[in-house]
């Protein structure tokens, strides 16, 4: 049988093309993208009008109440604390 020798090029694939290296890349790459697409979608409506500190601040906590409210509401929803719900009423 044919054993092929082990060259400088074909050890270095090996190190670089294990699973741990290219899933982190392919997550890196994602992660970046997906920042670059929200950042994108922020940036879109910005105007100096819209700059000032009083109204950044307002449209913050809005954001962050509805979200807080999504959550609640998500999570209220939920078979299981439904069911939980139900049996301590009873």
């Amino acid at each position: 049988m044919l054993k092929l020798e082990a060259k400088p090029m074909n050890r270095f694939l090996c190190r670089i093309l294990r699973p741990q290296p290219v899933l982190g890349v392919a997550m890196a790459i994602l992660f970046f993208s997906f920042l670059w697409r929200e950042a994108a979608t922020a940036l879109r409506g910005v105007r100096p009008a819209n700059s000032l500190p009083v109204k950044v601040w307002m449209a913050l906590d809005d954001r962050l109440d509805r979200s807080w409210d999504r959550a609640v509401k998500h999570f209220e929803s939920r078979r299981l604390v439904f069911e939980i719900r139900y049996r301590l009423e009873q």
